[in-house]
């Protein structure tokens, strides 16, 4: 990389609400397996009382549990969130050729390239996922201009193995 891209931000409330909401539902296939798991539960709950509308009911109630589950997890992160300092903290983001380093308050970090599991682009984030549950985000407002976001997001296309961009975030 011919310069280092530096990013410089704060994260707002509202943002982190967005990013946890994000987190816990753009992968399809954890949220069909909370879902399926929780209608099989409440069938199995509903089983003895023999109720007529025992799926119809089940399904309901399913969906029902699996929003408020989501949103309890949102609401737990975000807590942690605020816990460890991470809103209204300066966070400074360095790119250069052999990964990045997060500078704040609290301390500093490097990742390399190759500890990235995978990066998601959406109309407001650009997630860098060390893990499952452990990652690094970064909002587009945060850049300069859109020149910077793209180039960026150039790297860590041909730098990590799984990039996923996702344009609708509703």
């Amino acid at each position: 990389m011919e310069n280092n891209l530096q990013v410089t931000y704060q994260l707002k409330e509202n943002e982190v609400s967005q990013l946890l909401k994000f987190h816990f539902t753009h992968d399809r296939k954890k949220v069909w397996l909370i879902y399926t798991a929780l209608f099989f539960l409440l069938l199995i709950i509903n089983w003895p009382l023999r109720l007529n509308v025992l799926t119809v009911s089940s399904i309901i109630s399913s969906i029902l549990i699996f929003y408020i589950f989501i949103k309890l997890l949102a609401f737990i992160q975000k807590k942690q969130f605020i816990k460890c300092n991470i809103l209204g903290t300066t966070r400074n983001m360095e790119f250069s050729d052999d990964g990045f380093s997060l500078n704040t308050d609290i301390g500093d970090i490097f990742t390399k390239y190759e500890a990235i599991k995978k990066t998601i682009r959406n109309d407001e984030f650009i997630i860098i996922y060390i893990s499952s549950n452990s990652f690094h985000f970064l909002p587009l407002r945060a850049f300069e201009s859109k020149n910077d976001t793209e180039k960026l997001w150039g790297i860590l296309q041909t730098k990590v193995s799984d990039t996923l961009s996702i344009k609708d975030t509703s």
